[in-house]
Parts: C-alpha cells; structure tokens; sequence
C-alpha cells in the first residue's frame, strides 16, 4: 500500500495505538516478519514519547513507497539525542527495551533534533510474502476493500500467481465474491492464476449457489493451490 499518512496524535496510549494500527495497514500486504517490525517499531517509538517527553502532541508520518516503509516520530520535549544502542537489556528488567527493539527490527534508526522538535527515523525494506495469503473471519462489504488492497499488492509482487486460503473465512456475501472475481481477473491480467483454497464450508456455499465453481481455481488443500500455480 504506497502512500503517506501525517498522524497528529495526543501523546498517550489511545495515540500510540492508533499510530501502530497505520503502520499496520501500510504493510498488510508485506511478508509477515516484516509487518510485524514495522508495527512494532512504531509503537516502541510512540510509547517512548508517551512515557518520557513532556510534549502536548505527538506527531507521525509514515510512508509507504513499493518496499520501502519509514516512519518519523515526532515530539517537542526536551532534547532526546541517544548514542548508540545500548543493546538489549537483561531478561529481568522491566524497561529498557525500546530503541534496542527498533534497532533490531529496522535497517536503519536514527534521532536528531530539528526546529525544536525531536524527530525519531526509521526505515526497513520489505519483502513480498514468501507463502499463501489467508483471510479469515468475514468477506463482506466492510471487508472488500481492504482485502482487495492487500490481495492486489500481494499479486503484484508475485507476478500474478498465488494461494489465496479462504479456510479460516465464515462467510462470504457477493460483494465479497465480486473482489474476489476482481482478484482473479487481476491474476490473469499478470500473466498469472489465483488459487484459492476453500474446502467443503461456510467458504465454498457461496461458489456453488452462484455458479462459478468451475471459473474459479477452487482446491481444497494449500498443496494442491501451490500446484496449481506451478509454472508448466
């Protein structure tokens, strides 16, 4: 998902959050390591400003440019310019942590200080997902746009060929069944095909009552999804 988001944020618990929710739906479409990292990063960052500045606000850009996620955390406390990271700390201490975790999962973090305001950067490389894509809960009109979002981007990176698991997935309604016929055009648009895994459940109803079983590439297995997009 590309894009910028500028988040003016009250510097508290509910402002972290919801800074760390962003940052997760700027990655959902990256290999799951790495959507964690970046989640994670910022709401160390956020929660850093919350406990130790003094600052009334709390602001964060996040950017999302094909691979590359970033992000500054921004507040106008007191001058903050750490070292180096300490590295972490013992198992038994209770603080500590959160430069040494953000260190850990991003490629590059950095501190300075500019117009009064400490600026906290980070910035890692994304992969693509190494594996299936799986849904679960329910496909429905509140849902399709950012399943299409994520499954898109996941397309793309992976040339068009891909697992799509509905086995965790408890309904579908045809606004779901639409993206996913979207997917599945978008698939083929990539010189790719859509597979997707939905055994013998609440998943597959929608597929036999509308007919379209066979225009689909149904399978019931991810291992028989994974051979069905199998070059050759």
């Amino acid at each position: 998902m590309n894009g910028e988001r500028v988040l003016d944020l009250t510097p508290d618990a509910d402002g972290a959050r919801a800074a760390a929710e962003v940052a997760r739906s700027m990655v959902e479409d990256a290999d799951p390591e790495g959507a964690f990292a970046c989640e994670l990063s910022v709401a160390e960052a956020c929660e850093n400003v919350v406990e130790h500045s003094s600052s009334g606000r709390l602001r964060v850009v996040i950017r999302r440019t094909g691979a590359r996620f970033s992000a500054a955390v921004c507040d106008r406390g007191e001058p903050f310019l750490p070292g180096a990271s300490p590295g972490m700390p013992r198992p038994e201490a209770r603080r500590g942590r959160g430069i040494a975790l953000m260190t850990e999962c991003m490629d590059r973090v950095r501190v300075v200080r500019v117009d009064g305001e400490n600026r906290l950067l980070m910035a890692r490389r994304l992969d693509a997902p190494s594996g299936p894509v799986a849904l679960e809960g329910r496909l429905d009109l509140g849902a399709t746009a950012a399943v299409h979002r994520r499954v898109s981007a996941a397309l793309a990176a992976c040339g068009g060929s891909l697992v799509l698991d509905l086995g965790a997935v408890e309904f579908i309604d045809s606004s779901g069944l639409a993206v996913l016929a979207d997917l599945h055009r978008e698939a083929g648009s990539l010189g790719g095909r859509l597979a997707i895994v939905a055994p013998e459940g609440p998943a597959r109803r929608i597929f036999a009552l509308t007919r379209t079983e066979r225009w689909f590439t149904l399978v019931a297995t991810r291992e028989e999804g994974l051979a069905a997009i199998a070059p050759g």
